[in-house]
């Protein structure tokens, strides 16, 4: 049949088959094939064996027409297994299905017929095609080594066509054997329940089979214990063989024998106890009893044997010690206790008795004291002598345990090491902390506290020593589930200490102070994300709805002036649109309210009752009759008083004293004229004969323009006219506007260009700045309406008067460049 419909037959097979339908590959994970055990317990519960392919005909394929096994077809209907062979062992289930053709390929899914080559594996029997193992063989093995499709376990070898037991290659298919046996005993070792044992010899008397062996049912001679009595028993039983005898085997003391009943494993140690004595005789003890302890009747306990001596008179100052003690040495004495003096005989002679004083001589001791520097010690001074030498009375130079500090001091007066008061200071071994001990003298300063840092779970702390690095991992556990906040997700346990909630993929279900819908998932945090849906709400003082505000923003600014009645009832608030309440102090705001005098406003904090009479401080324009001359005085000027008691008796007079205000004065005219007045007044009325536009300059006035101005102009005039011609327009507008300056930005240009525009504007009586970097620099012109002027000669005309061309008339080039700028505004 063709493979296409054998996989169209696979794929309408339900869960009941016991075919296994994973797609396996020669790089899949390793499996590790169930044990003897788990098959038994696996086959008493009644459970179907995984790791076999094999499948049954059902009534489907009978109602086909198709009733005959014999030639092995492959039939399209669902494969079940019998009830007859569910309770039976996987061996005698592949025997069952091999007779009955109805073993699968778990490779290509296809029937292995009987009379086609298989390969069978061994570790879980399974059994396929020779020519797909192949195929397999070639595309998976790497060094000799490949897996098989089945149960991934290593295989060495290429994959052959032989029987069940091994022993006979292609064996020949007949009507009688197993297909593909050999027909012969099987003579493989059979399988033992006890994995432990290895001492099973006895091979498999069945035929030879597919599947694993019987278990080993041979009945042997086996001891049990403690050795003493032998029975029968099955080969390899896992349960050890015990008696009613005591054990009465040899202890690890090899003194005593073990009084137990016949038990498993080894004995446990002798518990009775080995009697011990000093050497001295002062103490006994007691040592468990082994081996090396049974011995061994005496030991040291450490302690001065202090036996009496031969002499009767002093006591043996050895360590307890082995054999007789050494004899006294008060009577081998031949020199007098300083040494340097040798006895005579008849002292020698004289002394009979340990106890007997020995002769001094009368040299100094002159033995090393404990006092002194260490390289040149303190001798003893008194006169020779038996027993310790005392200190002496001298002053040493003694150095503290630390090494800092140093003191002279009697010899006789030190009792104890010398110590100062500094404190170590020196880093420890956690570097965290520093040694605080006073006059520290060691060598490793080790950190004894406890680290009691946060762990990684941010609850724990460390109760490790102080430690350098960073602390360890909490090992803290939970053993319950630990579920999101809606409870949708979790996560099984154990569950280390720290671990955050799983993530849920679920709209957040908590209540919301808006009743806009969720837009963030469901989260562990206390508060919620800001509700970022947009709404419509008031600004604080209700002057306009602001529209497409986020919803979690509850109050807004329109940026407004407040606007509400402050205490005073003159002033309103002045700042930004904000939320109440206002200013709630007295009010801070000027008055404001016109002064009966000047009708200039009052300056002075918001106030009650009429404005204090204060001198006014604010600059008024004064000029001369002409208008030519101005300046800025206060207010509170004598002359600009008298000025507006003039001017207010003359309109009331003028008025029959009707007027009730004071009348409103632009300009006080209290400056004298000079001669540059007549002037201007000449030259105003000639450019009134004359109809020219720019009367305020004088026509003999030429500017002075830069060395630098000129070369440029002689280079590129197109460029100077061109900026004389947006200047005086500047300017032109700046005089026309009611604004006090206007401003013009020249495009971004190079330094020698922005050079000429600048000093151009000197001329212009205008202010410019460079703005940017290079190379996107440019220069902005500001011409101010009361400061800035028209020059008479541009630099261009300047050139061509001083290279010989005929004078110009100043008055007609005026006229001409002031007509040209007014048309080209209008």
């Amino acid at each position: 049949m063709p493979r296409t419909s054998s996989r169209k037959r696979n794929s309408r097979r339900i869960d009941s088959t016991i075919r296994v339908t994973s797609n396996l590959s020669p790089n899949a994970p390793e499996f590790i094939p169930l044990t003897d055990n788990d098959n038994n317990a696996i086959q008493r519960e009644n459970v179907i064996i995984r790791s076999m392919t094999f499948s049954a005909s059902s009534s489907a394929s009978n109602s086909s027409g198709n009733n005959s096994n014999s030639n092995c077809e492959a039939s399209s209907s669902i494969s079940t297994i019998p009830d007859a062979l569910q309770h039976k062992s996987q061996r005698d289930l592949l025997i069952s299905l091999l007779n009955e053709c109805k073993v699968d390929c778990v490779i290509c899914y296809e029937r292995a017929k009987n009379v086609e080559q298989i390969w069978n594996c061994r570790n879980c029997y399974q059994i396929m095609h020779l020519k797909c193992v192949l195929v397999w063989f070639l595309k998976s093995h790497r060094n000799a080594v490949w897996r098989c499709p089945a149960c991934q376990s290593e295989m060495t070898g290429k994959p052959k066509y032989i029987c069940f037991c091994g022993t006979l290659p292609n064996p020949y298919h007949n009507n009688v054997d197993t297909p593909h046996s050999c027909g012969q005993v099987c003579g493989l070792q059979r399988k033992n329940s006890n994995l432990n044992y290895d001492d099973c010899h006895h091979k498999c008397t069945l035929l030879c089979h597919p599947g694993p062996c019987p278990q080993c049912v041979v009945q042997v001679l086996r001891s049990c214990a403690c050795g003493k009595k032998r029975v029968y028993a099955q080969c390899g039983q896992s349960t050890q063989i015990i008696c009613n005898n005591i054990c009465f085997k040899t202890l690890n003391c090899f003194s005593h024998k073990c009084e137990k009943m016949c038990h498993v494993g080894s004995c446990e140690p002798c518990t009775k106890g080995c009697p011990q004595i000093c050497y001295c005789g002062k103490s006994e003890r007691q040592v468990p009893c082994t081996q090396e302890n049974a011995m061994v009747m005496y030991y040291s306990c450490g302690n001065l044997c202090e036996k009496k001596l031969s002499c009767e008179n002093h006591l043996c100052q050895k360590v307890c010690h082995v054999g007789q003690c050494d004899p006294c040495i008060a009577l081998s004495v031949n020199r007098c206790p300083c040494g340097k003096r040798s006895l005579t005989e008849d002292e020698l002679g004289n002394r009979t008795l340990c106890t007997q004083p020995v002769p001094t001589c009368d040299q100094p001791c002159g033995k090393p004291l404990e006092c002194g520097p260490p390289e040149n010690p303190h001798l003893c001074e008194q006169k020779c002598h038996e027993g310790p030498c005392v200190r002496c009375e001298r002053k040493t130079k003694y150095v503290c345990k630390c090494g800092s500090r140093s003191k002279e001091i009697k010899c006789n007066s030190v009792t104890s090491e010398l110590t100062c008061k500094k404190k170590c200071n020196k880093m420890m071994s956690c570097g965290k902390h520093r040694c605080m001990t006073v006059c520290c003298n060691a060598q490793e300063h080790i950190c004894t506290r406890t680290c009691n840092g946060l762990l990684n779970c941010r609850k724990h702390r460390c109760d490790r020593v102080c430690h350098t690095g960073s602390c360890a991992i909490c090992f803290e556990a939970s053993f319950e589930e630990l579920y999101c906040r809606c409870g949708n997700s979790f996560i099984s346990p154990p569950i280390r200490c720290g671990t955050r909630p799983p993530l849920c993929t679920l709209p957040c279900s908590r209540e919301h102070e808006c009743d806009h819908p969720a837009t963030h998932i469901c989260h562990d945090e206390e508060e919620c994300p800001p509700c970022i849906a947009l709404t419509e709400k008031l600004c604080y003082g209700g002057h306009e709805l602001r529209f497409a505000i986020p919803c979690h923003i509850k109050n807004v600014s329109c940026g407004m002036p407040c606007g509400i009645p402050l205490p005073c009832k003159r002033h309103t608030c002045v700042k930004p649109c904000h939320p109440p309440p206002c200013n709630t102090g007295p009010c801070q705001l000027p008055c404001n309210l016109p002064k009966t005098d000047c009708s200039h406003p009052c300056s002075k904090p918001c106030h009650d009752g009429s404005c204090p009479p204060v001198a006014c401080k604010i600059m008024v324009s004064v000029s001369c009759i002409c208008g030519n001359l101005t300046e800025a005085r206060i207010c509170s000027d004598p002359k600009v008083v008298e000025y507006r008691l003039q001017v207010k008796v003359q309109s009331m007079n003028f008025l029959d004293n009707i007027v009730n205000s004071s009348p409103i004065i632009k300009s006080y005219k209290i400056l004298e004229c000079t001669t540059e007045c007549a002037k201007l007044e000449r030259n105003r009325r000639i450019a009134l004969a004359l109809q020219i536009r720019n009367p305020d300059l004088s026509p003999n006035v030429t500017p002075r323009y830069s060395d630098f101005m000129k070369e440029f102009a002689k280079k590129d005039a197109s460029f100077c006219n061109y900026v004389h011609e947006k200047l005086a327009l500047l300017v032109t507008n700046a005089k026309q506007s009611k604004q006090n300056s206007r401003s013009h930005s020249f495009e971004v240009m190079k330094y020698e260009k922005r050079k000429l525009i600048h000093e151009y504007s000197e001329h212009f009586g205008c202010e410019s700045i460079a703005y940017d970097a290079e190379p996107n620099r440019n220069v902005v012109v500001t011409a101010l309406k009361e400061k800035s002027w028209l020059p008479n000669y541009s630099v261009v005309e300047v050139i061509q008067r001083e290279s010989g061309c005929p004078r110009v008339n100043p008055f007609a080039s005026i006229q001409k460049r002031n007509t040209v700028i007014l048309n080209k505004k209008l």
